[in-house]
């Protein structure tokens, strides 16, 4: 028997070999697959996530949202109970939008004309009133907005509680303590922030009518 220890020229031999029987070539191939087998599960794990992703989302059915509409004629005021409970006084020649159920983040009912609300409290779902001119956001309050289509100002005025009051055209935000009104001006586009007596505001809920600096 020969005892023969491997040194430097042993392994500088054995890469000879190597190369000249194909062995290192065989390597690279087996390094090249294993590149092209970790690319390959990447690219497969992705799609199967996306795919499944998708799926899910599009299997997911979407609440249906029934909207009621509810217009009182000229010459009536009446009053309606929405699912929520929330007290709306509708004024006259007025039309109201609002779904059958609230069933998302935001109670949002739609508005044409003039309305008092009494709005039932619910801190996870804000109660919402949009008009043309601007959005009205109520925290368990009582306030009226009056927005018919034919006059010149579109307003917001609190009674009880807070609200919050988002200008469209300006972006422009308010927060309104009782007895404060927002008045949008149509046709110069700007806001403005004033005092107001409720019992003027609310007059129309009584049948009453109030005139101001109007002459004869």
């Amino acid at each position: 028997k020969l005892h023969i220890e491997a040194d430097r020229s042993t392994e500088n031999s054995y890469k000879q070999v190597e190369e000249k029987h194909g062995f290192a070539v065989r390597k690279n191939v087996g390094n090249l697959y294993t590149r092209f087998a970790k690319i390959a599960a990447i690219l497969i794990i992705t799609f199967l996530s996306v795919f499944t992703g998708w799926g899910y989302v599009h299997n997911q059915q979407m609440p249906e949202l029934t909207l009621v509409e509810y217009f009182v004629p000229n010459g009536e005021i009446r009053e309606i109970t929405l699912p929520d409970n929330s007290k709306v006084m509708v004024n006259s020649g007025s039309t109201l939008f609002y779904p059958a159920g609230f069933k998302g983040k935001n109670r949002e009912i739609y508005l044409s004309g003039e309305a008092k609300f009494t709005v039932a409290p619910d801190k996870k779902r804000p109660f919402i009133v949009k008009t043309n001119d601007m959005n009205v956001e109520a925290l368990g309050t009582i306030f009226n907005i009056s927005s018919y289509s034919d006059n010149l100002y579109t307003t917001a005025t609190l009674a009880q509680g807070k609200i919050k009051v988002d200008i469209k055209s300006t972006n422009e935000s308010y927060i309104l303590e009782p007895n404060e009104q927002i008045r949008f001006d149509k046709k110069t586009g700007n806001g403005l922030q004033l005092e107001a007596r409720m019992d003027y505001v609310l007059a129309w809920e009584k049948g009453q009518m109030v005139f101001q600096r109007a002459s004869l």
